[in-house]
């Protein structure tokens, strides 16, 4: 049995130095409270007095510690086979659980497969989209001639014609319409058959674009239907 020393030195009232061969510590308080400060750290302590019941816990949050260091032990053989255990059992049920995964998944694949097909027509939506639809153009075709406002047109080139003429660039305008006028039936009797055949062939050129149009329509038609 080893000798141990201790003493208690009361420096003022309800602070007491304490001695001891671990070291030197400080402590405060009243009865049933505490609180000690010394080479281990800073603890505080309560108890009941006449009960002997008491409880003590460490307030500073420093992580130095003179607790005597803890000897690690080597697992035993036993101890070896029962990690081993455990890890095989965790391996085969992440496996498991991978496999479920997988199945899960290809189970949603083939339950969900038709929502990336097209959508089934109804039989009235094919009736419809199989019948060809008719031909509409966007092209007009070439403006009628308005005779009045050709007459009146040609009267007025014609009188513009003779004003350039001498001598009447320089007689009033009066004379040059006057004259105009007087070779209007001659003038007008060869404009107006030209006019005519400018119309014509405007309105066959229009004939045949539309009738190239309308083929083409059919047959883009034809393949759509089919």
């Amino acid at each position: 049995m080893g000798f141990r020393f201790s003493r208690r030195v009361s420096i003022l009232p309800g602070l007491k130095l304490n001695l001891s061969g671990s070291g030197v510590s400080l402590s405060a308080g009243v009865r049933g409270a505490h609180i000690n400060l010394g080479p281990r750290g800073l603890y505080g302590s309560a108890s009941i007095p006449g009960t002997g019941l008491s409880y003590r816990q460490r307030l500073d949050s420093s992580s130095r510690s003179y607790d005597r260091p803890s000897v690690e032990r080597r697992p035993s053989a036993r101890q070896w086979e029962a990690l081993q255990r455990r890890q095989e059992q965790e391996e085969k049920a992440q496996e498991a659980q991978q496999a479920i995964d997988d199945r899960w998944e290809h189970y949603q694949q083939m339950l969900h497969f038709w929502k990336s097909l097209p959508e089934i027509p109804s039989l009235e939506n094919s009736i419809q989209a199989q019948t060809q639809r008719s031909f509409e153009s966007t092209q007009q075709p070439p403006p009628e001639p308005v005779w009045p406002e050709e007459e009146t047109k040609c009267l007025n080139e014609l009188t513009e014609s003779v004003k350039s003429q001498a001598p009447y660039r320089l007689l009033p305008a009066l004379f040059a319409q006057n004259h105009a006028k007087t070779l209007f039936p001659s003038v007008w009797q060869q404009r107006q058959p030209e006019i005519q055949q400018r119309y014509q062939e405007s309105l066959a050129e229009y004939e045949q674009q539309l009738k190239a149009a309308q083929a083409e329509w059919e047959a883009r038609e034809t393949e759509r239907a089919a």
